[in-house]
């Protein structure tokens, strides 16, 4: 799986997501499978141009859109070695705060 795989997925999910869309309705707009529109967003599916066209359509944005991405994605920002860094902090409280703020980024 390529990088702009994994960063196509996380913005096709993101506007996805702002439109108040399900992957079951996106899926429909486009005549895939809802299991082929997960496949894309997870970055394992590497959709055609014309499945590009299609989706952004379906999201109301101009197709080049899709590629403009965030300077890092949320999934290199997750595999960031954090379980180290955090393992190495004794402090509780700072540990719970440090736990809430990845309760939060995880829900965006």
């Amino acid at each position: 799986m390529g990088k702009y795989n994994l960063l196509l997925g996380e913005k096709i999910k993101l506007l996805r997501k702002k439109k108040n869309l399900t992957q079951e309705s996106l899926a429909e707009k486009v005549c895939r499978s809802k299991n082929h529109i997960s496949k894309i967003e997870q970055g394992n599916a590497n959709p055609p141009v014309s499945l590009i066209f299609d989706i952004a359509e379906a999201l109301n944005v101009k197709p080049y859109e899709l590629f403009v991405f965030n300077k890092y994605s949320n999934t290199e920002l997750k595999n960031f070695d954090v379980k180290k860094e955090i393992c190495s902090i004794t402090d509780k409280n700072l540990l719970n705060t440090l736990y809430k703020i990845m309760e939060v980024l995880k829900e965006n």
